[in-house]
């Protein structure tokens, strides 16, 4: 909508708006804090939110393979033939799983995007100088995040801080039971973006990105749709 007229300029699909700045923010949060060289990447769940994440991952790294777990194997596994067909654009391969240790297995990036309320992935497993993004974590029973991750983890990014603790249970599970503290938070991925903090300061780092969306990025989003729409009338 034309916020001086009120004329509607046109409808988008919020689901899909979504999943796009869903998987943006990991794009972005990859981009800017992962080490420079990466191979491997590992994506948990294959819900709604799976396609756009895997294809930031492939967008922000130049990626050899990557490993797609999910609790239902046949899911996983049709899942990963429908995105080397959609993505085939990249030269990367991906691959089913049948166990998520084995998915994050020496993986440079490594997506969470589960509805979980346990650890989704041994926390000890993760290699140093990974960096995890975590997405599906936007209620507070929900815990898809090992606390063993949290407490290795040199910095811990935010799209909005403030927002990932009214509402994530990755951090505010931990936290509650005193297994964390917020000494370990960074802050946001636009102080980051603006120079104001630190990003990554070497290849042994391990560094998690916590999303929960916010509406700023859906706005946006919707934004750079019309925009492109304009630019091609």
């Amino acid at each position: 909508m034309d916020t001086e007229t009120g004329v509607i300029n046109g409808l988008v699909d919020g689901t899909y708006v979504t999943q796009l700045r869903t998987g943006a923010a990991s794009g972005v949060a990859f981009r800017l804090l992962a080490k420079r060289h990466c191979e491997i990447g590992a994506l948990i769940g294959t819900g709604g939110q799976a396609a756009t994440q895997l294809e930031a991952m492939l967008t922000a790294k130049e990626l050899k393979e990557v490993r797609v777990y999910d609790l239902d194997f046949e899911r996983a596994k049709n899942f990963a033939e429908s995105m080397r067909k959609s993505l085939a654009k990249f030269p990367t391969e991906i691959i089913a799983v049948a166990d998520a240790d084995e998915a994050i297995d020496n993986a440079d990036l490594i997506t969470t995007v589960t509805s979980s309320t346990q650890a989704v992935f041994d926390g000890n497993k993760v290699k140093a100088g990974a960096t995890i993004s975590g997405v599906g974590s936007y209620q507070p029973h929900m815990q898809e995040i090992p606390v063993e991750l949290l407490k290795r983890a040199s910095k811990i990014y935010f799209d909005s801080q403030e927002a990932v603790l009214a509402e994530a249970g990755d951090l505010l599970v931990p936290l509650d039971k005193g297994e964390i503290t917020k000494d370990k938070f960074t802050g946001d991925i636009g102080q980051l973006a603006s120079n104001e903090l630190v990003g990554r300061e070497n290849d042994e780092e391990i560094i998690l990105f916590e999303t929960v969306g916010i509406a700023a990025q859906d706005l946006m989003t919707a934004k750079s749709i019309f925009t492109k729409i304009q630019e091609n009338d």
